[in-house]
């Protein structure tokens, strides 16, 4: 018979034994992460963004952002991504219900007006009340629909999109002027096996952003938001170059 105190030892045994494992594989993620990070290094001294840039080949990218009730912020991102480096975007806003002045904030800022857009009868998502495009700006749609969620107002401006490729941004974020130029890279060299990238998220706290672009990276000076920034390191950019490096 095992007694209570065997049990717990047990237990402990168990639950250090799955720490050490668990441990053991992010350190050898990031261990290969480090290799990866110096083959990132060797190409991009290699190559140039112009080089990329330059290229008679990248797919159109629509951004599709979902906005409810974001009317601080709005402008400035669709600013952000109108400044983005890339050959040809559409940028699809939609403002999914929201209570406060997120869509006249954004027909006031870009000049908007109805168009007749074919919106397809099975469309996945809550009814579409308007489409509108820019004056200003004619990549930029805004879409008025019924509130649905984030999913659902993706499913609508997805639907909506006439580029080969979307990409999907928080209308609270900002997207580095060459993110989609490295983010449209895989679909380049492996265009039969590329689903889907995604890139390194950061926080914007202790940045410079003027007129929607991020003219210099800092550390927050909070020390909460500190640990937040080196947690999304470790998440979003040791951890995937760590995955992407072991095929995985």
């Amino acid at each position: 018979m095992m007694s209570f105190g065997d049990g717990l030892l047990l237990i402990g045994w168990v639950v250090l034994g799955y720490y050490i494992l668990v441990n053991g594989v992010y350190l050898v993620v990031h261990v290969t992460a480090l290799y990866g990070l110096r083959d990132d290094i060797k190409k991009q001294t290699t190559r140039t963004l112009f080089q990329q840039f330059s290229s008679p080949f990248f797919p159109g990218v629509t951004v599709v952002v979902p906005a409810y009730n974001e009317e601080a912020v709005i402008v400035e991102n669709v600013q952000s991504l109108l400044n983005l480096n890339y050959p040809e975007t559409e940028i699809i806003v939609v403002n999914d219900g929201s209570e406060d002045t997120t869509l006249s904030q954004l027909r006031s800022a870009f000049d908007l007006y109805p168009i007749d857009a074919p919106v397809p009868f099975e469309v996945p998502s809550e009814h579409i009340e308007t489409v509108y495009r820019s004056r200003d700006a004619p990549s930029v749609k805004v879409v008025d629909k019924e509130n649905g969620g984030r999913a659902d107002a993706v499913n609508a401006g997805i639907w909506l999109a006439e580029q080969p490729l979307f990409c999907t941004v928080d209308a609270d974020s900002i997207i580095d002027r060459d993110g989609l130029l490295q983010a449209v890279e895989p679909f380049l060299e492996q265009p039969e096996e590329t689903v889907a990238t995604g890139g390194t998220i950061r926080v914007a706290n202790g940045c410079t952003i003027e007129n929607g672009v991020i003219e210099s990276v800092g550390l927050p000076r909070n020390r909460l938001a500190g640990i937040q920034t080196m947690e999304y390191l470790r998440a979003f950019y040791s951890g995937r170059l760590g995955l992407d490096r072991l095929n995985a």
